[in-house]
């Protein structure tokens, strides 16, 4: 039925697939963060949480993220990522140590599972952390619907104190009924 590279083509993806749930078991991603920066000032006063991979020899992985979408392990990833980052952040306002509001990417995918943001405030309660320090930023390709799920979370990340931005704005599905609406304390 299907060609050789056809073949070779699924067998790739199964093996990419296979290697991502043992990256995320053996927790082999790593967070880079993007700084955003004041131009007046030009100081830094925040940054974006990014995920990269890499293979061994270190030359980055580039194409990932969407079957981790596919196979809803971005969001056991993204939990992780999270977990690690509000640690970072408390243990050096505990120190005295200069820290900036951190913003993370959630998707499409993780917003749909239910009642996802608990397990991201446990963790933000556990630590004790303000939650100034913490930003959500949604990402367009979310279905914004009025009595959705996206609404929901958005509705409890803004009564607890959260900022929530939308990510790549004008390249997916808001709408500015939406932006009106939706909870969204700024665009990018």
């Amino acid at each position: 039925i299907y060609g050789n590279n056809a073949v070779r083509t699924r067998i790739k993806k199964m093996d990419l697939a296979y290697r991502l749930t043992n990256a995320r078991h053996n927790r082999e991603f790593e967070v880079y963060v993007q700084p955003k920066v004041n131009p007046r000032t030009n100081l830094i006063v925040g940054g974006e949480v990014l995920l990269r991979w890499s293979h061994a020899d270190g030359t980055p992985i580039g194409t990932y993220i969407d079957l981790l979408q596919e196979y809803a392990e971005i969001y056991l990833v993204d939990c992780n990522l999270f977990a690690d980052c509000c640690r970072y952040l408390k243990e050096g306002l505990d120190a005295g140590q200069p820290r900036v509001p951190l913003s993370f990417n959630l998707s499409d995918v993780s917003m749909s599972q239910q009642n996802f943001y608990h397990e991201y405030f446990s963790v933000v309660n556990e630590l004790q952390l303000p939650t100034e320090y913490v930003q959500f930023e949604i990402l367009e390709n979310i279905q914004f619907d009025q009595d959705g799920y996206a609404k929901e979370a958005l509705d409890a990340c803004r009564e607890r104190g959260f900022h929530c931005s939308l990510d790549d704005f004008g390249t997916g599905n808001s709408s500015f009924a939406f932006l009106l609406n939706g909870g969204i304390d700024c665009i990018k």
